[in-house]
């Protein structure tokens, strides 16, 4: 069982790091970033609409982006494997078919998560400034009045 979660661990680390290199992830992720930092110019309403404008945004951009990378690398990682004959070595290997597809499963998993950590950082630094600029407009914290 402890050798089956170390092929495993190997094979997602693997995954990960082979998906951090491609550029479509990178891409997304700027997309992602760009809509976030970018909704702040697009905001002229009081304070609670800006507030839950930049919020609903933020979040839409992550489950759009979460999605997107989903879809792309489900598509991307075992055909991606195939085409380069890489799984044949891989699965040459004492390493089973399952434990090769859980491994794919994890890193992907793995790879969702830092991007999705990522973006809610990017939204809460954006929601952050954008509060503390309106409290450094008005004076006070118009979210306690």
């Amino acid at each position: 069982m402890i050798g089956s979660l170390r092929r495993i661990a190997a094979v997602a680390g693997n995954t990960f790091l082979e998906a951090v290199r491609q550029k479509v992830f990178a891409v997304l992720l700027v997309f992602g970033l760009v809509l976030i930092f970018g909704a702040n110019y697009f905001t002229e309403f009081s304070f609670q609409e800006q507030f839950k404008f930049l919020k609903d945004l933020g979040y839409a951009a992550i489950s759009l982006t979460g999605l997107l990378v989903g879809l792309l690398g489900a598509a991307q990682l075992i055909p991606g494997e195939i085409e380069r004959r890489t799984i044949l070595t891989a699965l040459c290997r004492p390493l089973r078919r399952w434990e090769f597809i859980a491994g794919k499963y994890a890193g992907l998993a793995l790879l969702l998560a830092v991007m999705v950590g990522v973006m809610a950082v990017a939204v809460a630094g954006v929601l952050g400034w954008k509060e503390a600029q309106l409290i450094a407009r008005e004076g006070s914290d118009p979210a306690v009045a």
